[in-house]
C-alpha cells in the first residue's frame, strides 16, 4: 500500500427543492430540485469549472444526481461521476416530510433554554428523532459509517489508480 496522498474535498449541497422552499424535512424522499435549485448547481458550476476536480461522488437520489450532472456540465472535460446510497442524507422515518419547525419544537421540548438547546450541540439534539414512536428513523451513528464508507471508497478507489 502506497503511502497517502492528501485531497482536497469539495462537499457540495444539492440545489433548492420544493422540500427546502417550504421548509418540510426530506431525508430520503426524492424531492425534484425547484427552478432556483437549478439555476444555483449552473452557477456553481461556473464557479468550479477551473477547479481541479478527478471525480465527482453524489448520493442515489435525484436531487442530487441532478445537481452533480449540472455542475459537471460546465467542465470543458466532464468527470466522472459515481452514485451511491451512502451519500443519502439521515433518513427521518415518519417524519420525513414534516414541517421542520414543527420537529425542531419536539427536539427542543426537553430544554429549558434555547441557550441549553444550542450548548448540547447537533448530535445530542438529532439523537432525538430515533426515538420509541419512530424507530424507523435513522440513527447518527448509521449516517456516520456510511459517510465513512464512501471516503474509504475514494481512498482505495484513488490507491487502484
Amino acid at each position: 500500500m502506497s503511502q497517502y496522498k492528501p485531497k482536497t474535498l469539495y462537499l457540495v449541497r444539492h440545489g433548492q427543492t420544493l422540500f427546502n422552499h417550504f421548509g418540510r424535512m426530506q431525508g430520503w424522499s426524492d424531492i425534484d430540485l425547484t427552478q432556483e435549485g437549478i439555476e444555483g448547481a449552473h452557477q456553481l458550476g461556473q464557479y468550479l469549472k477551473d477547479y481541479r476536480i478527478d471525480l465527482i461522488v453524489s448520493s442515489d437520489s435525484k436531487r442530487a444526481i441532478d445537481t452533480a450532472n449540472l455542475v459537471n456540465e460546465a467542465r470543458v472535460i466532464a468527470k466522472p461521476h459515481i452514485t451511491t446510497p451512502q451519500l443519502r442524507e439521515l433518513y427521518f422515518g415518519n417524519e420525513e416530510g414534516a414541517k421542520g419547525i414543527c420537529l425542531w419544537e419536539k427536539l427542543m421540548q426537553d430544554e429549558s433554554s434555547l441557550q441549553e438547546f444550542m450548548d448540547k450541540g447537533m448530535f445530542h439534539r438529532m439523537g432525538r428523532i430515533h426515538r420509541p414512536e419512530n424507530l424507523e428513523a435513522e440513527t447518527l451513528d448509521t449516517l456516520q459509517h456510511r459517510c465513512e464508507s464512501v471516503l474509504k471508497m475514494i481512498h482505495e478507489r484513488e490507491e487502484s489508480v
